[in-house]
């Protein structure tokens, strides 16, 4: 008898999950519905991505094959320590080249500080009786603004030139304000300001 009652209550069990299982399917009918009529698609698409997963391997593994055998031969035909000692002297012969190169590039940036790098240029007229700005102001400077200052001044009869040294992008002798003017415009350019 209690046997009896325990197969009547796994019964009522079992009846329960049917029902609740019935329901979960019942709610889904559009998720049936859209697998039944679009599963040749949806197989369709599967096959379609294994077959490309599959050619893409396939080349993959071929061009492996052939790279594979390449190094092979390579190394067959040079031997493979020949072939690494080969790699190793390009290799230090890169490197010395680079070090050439960094020092040239040393040298060239110390050169270039005392080539000239700004310039600063004022005409003007010298004389009443000249017009045309003929004579001029002319300051040359270099990376450390040390250089000279050419003036040239012409009249009629007579033209005159001289050279001031600058040293810092100062000068020991006066100088006019032609010249003042000239020197300002090469250090603005520079980027110092005296």
């Amino acid at each position: 008898m209690w046997a009896k009652g325990s197969s009547s209550a796994s019964t009522g069990q079992r009846s329960a999950a049917a029902r609740a299982r019935t329901k979960s399917s019942a709610g889904t009918p559009a998720v049936n519905s859209f697998v039944e009529t679009h599963l040749a698609a949806v197989v369709c698409a599967g096959l379609a991505a294994a077959v490309a997963a599959l050619v893409v391997s396939l080349v993959t593994a071929a061009t492996a094959r052939t790279r594979s055998r390449a190094l092979t031969r390579l190394l067959a035909e040079t031997g493979g320590e020949d072939a690494l000692a080969r790699l190793v002297e390009g290799l230090e012969a890169t490197e010395s080249r680079a070090a050439r190169l960094n020092n040239d590039l040393r040298n060239l940036q110390t050169i270039q500080r005392t080539c000239l790098q700004h310039v600063g240029l004022v005409r003007f007229d010298a004389f009443r009786d000249v017009g045309g700005k003929q004579s001029f102001a002319l300051a040359l400077l270099d990376a450390d603004h040390n250089g000279v200052l050419v003036t040239g001044l012409f009249g009629r009869d007579e033209g005159r030139t001289y050279a001031k040294p600058l040293h810092g992008g100062t000068s020991e002798v006066a100088l006019t304000d032609e010249e003042k003017s000239a020197l300002k415009q090469a250090l603005e350019r520079s980027g110092a300001t005296r």
